[in-house]
């Protein structure tokens, strides 16, 4: 289970939240969580793009890196500026 859909189940959500297939949270700037990922299209520094559904999820800022990919999910850290759906 993606860590934000256990986070929604033990605080009493359903499906409710988001029933779409993908979802991104930014915690403070310095941290993103996708889910839904496909696959990895582009990695550098400043810019990581994800295909997440039918769309390309764009991740903006400097120092970017994947923390953690797999099971649909990916962590991302750095100083995020912005998040683009292409």
């Amino acid at each position: 289970m993606p860590l934000l859909e256990s986070v929604f189940t033990k605080l009493g959500f359903g499906d409710e939240i988001t029933p779409c297939p993908y979802r991104y949270t930014v915690l403070g700037g310095k941290a993103a969580v996708i889910e839904g990922v496909k696959t990895v299209l582009s990695l550098s520094e400043e810019e990581i793009i994800f295909s997440v559904g039918k769309n390309r999820l764009k991740i903006a800022g400097k120092g970017l890196e994947i923390k953690k990919y797999g099971e649909k999910e990916a962590s991302v850290s750095g100083f995020i500026t912005g998040v683009y759906c292409e």
